[in-house]
């Protein structure tokens, strides 16, 4: 546990240490995090009023409820596309590797502390966009302390299967596919994909903005029969509905449980899957035509740690 919580200190760090480089002046990152402040607010903001304004119509008709199963449906697509982006530069993409690879580290380390850091940069989303209309819904439905202690568990624990599905398809396409190894599509790919999923989103929205109360809820109980489909097929989502909507702790150790279950069966998995792809991603793989071993790794590794300390 320490080593992964080391490594995950490290990757963290890692991450954010170019941006600091060239913002290093202390006024900067003060006025870059009142910015950050402000910025969150204000998006906090326009959710919790969408989400005030979806959750009163819902009470017209008594199905105030719905919503916590349609929020959470969105909050796993949400999480699900942003992983596949995040997995894609985290695990293959990132130039630690490198240095990573060679160091005496079990695979399953490495894995783990991967995924923390994707982990953690969801649950900066998940402040954005889930904080403020759970808290909402608390407030129009009269929820007691109970519903905002399971609701915050049920927040901590969600992300990870959406997290964990998205890198295991990315696995497999780093695995299998050659194409996908291409580092200069992928990363053309993945903000053309981005700014996709922007403008959908955008459309949709002003799309909605004319309908009058009974349109809405109609379309809320067409999204309500989705949500009851999507949560027979997919094991965390009902738990998750029953957890918060009855304050339920049962509830939450059975998304607990799910969760840890399907945790576990990845990572014997991904510990195999994921290095096939990784090792064949290294820029420092120097022998083009050859199958880089473990022992090719080390030695580059090496080289290039003296060079550098030399420099």
């Amino acid at each position: 546990m320490n080593k992964i919580f080391s490594l995950t200190k490290v990757l963290l760090k890692n991450s954010f240490q170019k941006y600091d480089e060239k913002n290093n002046k202390k006024s900067g990152k003060i006025l870059r995090i009142i910015c950050y402040g402000i910025l969150l607010i204000y998006l906090m903001g326009i959710f919790g009023f969408m989400s005030y304004g979806l959750i009163t119509t819902l009470m017209q008709v008594q199905q105030e409820s719905m919503f916590i199963g349609i929020f959470l449906i969105a909050l796993a697509m949400l999480t699900l596309i942003q992983s596949i982006i995040s997995a894609t530069n985290v695990f293959y993409f990132s130039k630690d590797l490198d240095y990573i690879l060679p160091l005496p580290l079990k695979p399953r380390d490495i894995l783990i502390s991967k995924l923390n850091v994707i982990l953690v940069t969801e649950y900066v989303m998940e402040i954005i966009f889930a904080v403020a209309p759970i808290i909402v819904y608390g407030i129009l439905t009269s929820a007691g302390p109970m519903f905002y202690i399971v609701a915050l568990l049920v927040l901590l624990i969600f992300p990870i299967i959406p997290i964990l599905i998205a890198t295991f398809i990315i696995m497999i396409i780093m695995s299998f596919s050659k194409g996908a190894k291409n580092k200069d599509r992928f990363r053309l790919i993945a903000p053309i994909l981005g700014i996709i999923i922007a403008l959908v989103i955008s459309f949709s929205a002003s799309g909605t903005s004319e309908i009058n109360d009974a349109q809405l809820i109609e379309l809320l109980m067409q999204a309500n029969s989705m949500v009851e489909v999507i949560s027979d097929s997919f094991p965390v989502i009902k738990p998750a509905i029953n957890a918060i909507v009855n304050s339920s702790f049962i509830e939450f150790l059975k998304l607990l449980g799910i969760t840890a279950i399907i945790y576990i069966v990845f990572l014997l998995i991904g510990n195999k899957l994921y290095f096939r792809g990784a090792v064949g991603n290294l820029s420092s793989g120097t022998k083009k035509g050859k199958n880089i071993t473990g022992k090719d790794i080390k030695i580059n590794s090496v080289r290039k740690i003296i060079c550098e300390k030399r420099i």
